[in-house]
């Protein structure tokens, strides 16, 4: 009891701080402050949530081709309007040409999902699928599900979610869900995320993901030195243990923060009841390996 009386007052003296330094450097350490009190804002990524309200707008009308989303949504991936588009369009491209080669085309999954679609980076590059497929997306960040609503929606569908590895859709009613870099920031709940989309996905569908794994980390230390991944990993006291290698899984940083590494065959041993390997592409996703599995 005194604990919660505790940590109820020192939220409200954040609270008061936050307001009287605002626009202040001082303001961001403050609010991070508040979402370390509150694990409730874990759960997903308010939007605005300095705001009492706020409203959207109805669907933009566009003209021919998808809109591009603003540079502030681009999640990390930086460069030009080209490069990002590019990105998105080689990365689909890698993950539908191993689904042709081990699965199935994606032509014919019917009905696919994308979690952690973000503003439609990779999703954009399904649009061919939309008049034979229904195509899904779901993320924790409104600010860019509630883009992709404005902007995406139709011929996508996209919806809010949380970090709870619950998803409003019944039993076995996916061919194919992916995740691109995905799994590389879920941390405790990673077997109950796979374990979630197995639930929604038919028997013999598909789950493509890309992680971090031991040959990721030689890659950051390597040809990818120089990327912003490599240096904050270089920077964090656990860097030595996780160069060690001795780990199935580790993770730097929490929850959506995290920066999680796999060894592979630790993995697919620990799935091997629910899914099937179909294929394992080493730099799928630049420098994440790409692993395609069969739902049993």
């Amino acid at each position: 009891m005194a604990e919660r009386h505790l940590g109820a007052r020192m939220k409200s003296g954040l609270r008061r701080a936050l307001q009287r330094y605002k626009g202040t450097a001082l303001h961001s350490a403050l609010q991070l402050g508040l979402e370390e009190l509150e694990p409730w804002r874990q759960a997903f990524l308010p939007y605005r949530p300095a705001e009492r309200s706020y409203s959207l707008p109805l669907r933009a009308k566009r003209g021919e081709g998808l809109p591009v989303p603003p540079q502030e949504l681009w999640v990390g991936y930086a460069g030009d309007e080209a490069g990002f588009l590019a990105g998105g369009r080689e990365h689909v491209g890698r993950m539908r040409a191993l689904c042709a080669e081990h699965a199935r085309p994606l032509e014919e999954a019917n009905r696919i999902l994308e979690l952690g679609c973000a503003a439609g980076r990779m999703l954009r590059w399904l649009e061919d699928l939309t008049p034979s497929c229904e195509v899904w997306g779901a993320d924790i960040s409104a600010e860019h599900v509630f883009w992709c609503k404005t902007h995406l929606c139709p011929p996508f569908h996209v919806l809010l979610c949380t970090t709870d590895p619950r998803l409003p859709f019944e039993d076995r009613s996916f061919g194919c869900v992916f995740a691109g870099s995905v799994f590389t920031h879920i941390d405790d709940l990673a077997d109950a995320w796979f374990q979630e989309l197995r639930r929604i996905l038919c028997p013999g569908g598909t789950l493509y993901v890309t992680l971090h794994d031991k040959h990721s980390l030689a890659l950051l230390e390597g040809r990818y030195a120089d990327h912003w991944l490599a240096s904050y990993l270089r920077s964090c006291p656990e860097y030595d243990a996780l160069r060690r290698g001795e780990f199935g899984m580790f993770t730097i940083g929490r929850s959506y923060k995290a920066q999680v590494f796999y060894d592979l065959d630790w993995l697919l041993e620990g799935l091997a009841g629910s899914f099937r390997p179909l294929a394992i592409e080493r730099e799928a996703y630049s420098y994440q390996t790409g692993v395609l599995l069969e739902r049993i």
